[in-house]
């Protein structure tokens, strides 16, 4: 395969190329092309979970109905877990391992992580709803980090008493006919909407997160798709 760097130069200096050395070229560009189209879906993904979290109504866990709800509250434990870290009492821990890289693309790398957690109560002062994290996005500030040369440990944790923001289904618990107060759901993964998420962030932070990730994804798949459309016509009309 002709290396396009070296063509590319030769067809801005005007040196003569070959049909054959362009159209290897434009193959090679295009190559390129799954590149774009990845970064275009991932970022409308994160565009359809921003419109999720913007366009769903803050609900009261006391006033909440069966499906897709958004809540604010305080966590509760129903059981509690010891952090590996900081040996703190929580309802969700992620330890994370990584390990510096000092090859061609230096910086740390994930290397593993252990998680765990149990079922929650989630208290915004009207009353309060078991949440079970299992298969959430959970997205935590980092509480502890600890490095030892090129090695180090990141710990995140959900502990009673800090402030959550979740959006989730709500369902009836089983053997339950008719749900009239707070206990009779569960906030979980839904079947019919698989959007997920828990946060230590407020609503505000988490909509200007997904946000921004989702037009920085949407922007650079729109570069690299012109960028490669673009060489590919400049080097065939050379």
């Amino acid at each position: 395969m002709v290396e396009l760097l070296p063509l590319l130069l030769r067809v801005s200096s005007n040196h003569p190329i070959s049909s054959g050395d362009k159209l290897e070229a434009v193959i090679a560009l295009f190559f390129f092309m799954p590149i774009p189209i990845i970064l275009a879906v991932i970022g409308f993904f994160k565009w359809k979970k921003y419109r999720k979290v913007a366009d769903i109504p803050t609900s009261t866990v006391r006033g909440m109905a069966a499906g897709l709800v958004e809540l604010n509250g305080k966590v509760k434990s129903i059981e509690l877990l010891t952090s590996p870290l900081t040996k703190t009492k929580c309802v969700y821990y992620k330890k994370q391992h990584q390990v510096y890289s000092h090859g061609k693309h230096p910086g740390w790398k994930n290397a593993s992580w252990e998680i765990e957690q149990v079922n929650f109560y989630l208290d915004d002062g009207t009353s309060k709803v078991e949440v079970n994290p299992e298969l959430a996005d959970i997205s935590l500030q980092i509480n502890e980090t600890r490095t030892k040369g090129d090695q180090r440990d990141l710990e995140y944790i959900l502990a009673p008493g800090s402030i959550v923001y979740a959006i989730g289904t709500a369902v009836i618990r089983p053997n339950v006919k008719s749900a009239e107060k707070s206990d009779d759901f569960i906030v979980t993964k839904g079947q019919n909407d698989s959007f997920y998420y828990i946060s230590d962030k407020k609503e505000a932070q988490v909509k200007a997160s997904l946000k921004s990730d989702a037009k920085t994804y949407l922007f650079t798949a729109g570069i690299l798709f012109a960028t490669i459309i673009g060489y590919a016509i400049y080097v065939t009309v050379a």
